[in-house]
């Protein structure tokens, strides 16, 4: 990676499963250490739509052009809302790695 790459980690916010939405929060960081902008969107709980809420989030933003990398906390949001890498990938044209800290 080039000095000053610039990342987007995304997550969603705390909820509970009665919610019918959740937050979902990206923040562009220009590595190593500045924040530079930050994203949001929202997704059902337990619903179908991350994926394309998500790429909606990153295409709309004036941070896209310049992103480096996409990095996901896991592959849900808001439950079992399940983002699919792959698509989300295909949409933005930038590299996706989900993060786990868990075996």
């Amino acid at each position: 990676m080039k000095p000053k790459s610039r990342f987007l980690g995304i997550d969603d916010a705390p909820f509970r499963f009665s919610d019918e939405t959740v937050p979902v929060v990206g923040v562009v960081v220009q590595a190593p250490s500045y924040i530079e902008g930050v994203l949001t969107t929202i997704a059902e709980v337990d619903g179908r739509d991350a994926t394309e809420r998500i790429a909606a989030m990153i295409a709309g933003s004036r941070y896209r052009a310049g992103l480096a990398m996409v990095l996901l906390d896991g592959t849900a949001v808001g439950g079992f809302n399940v983002i699919d890498v792959d698509a989300l990938n295909r949409e933005i044209s930038r590299p996706v790695v989900t993060i786990t800290r868990e075996k």
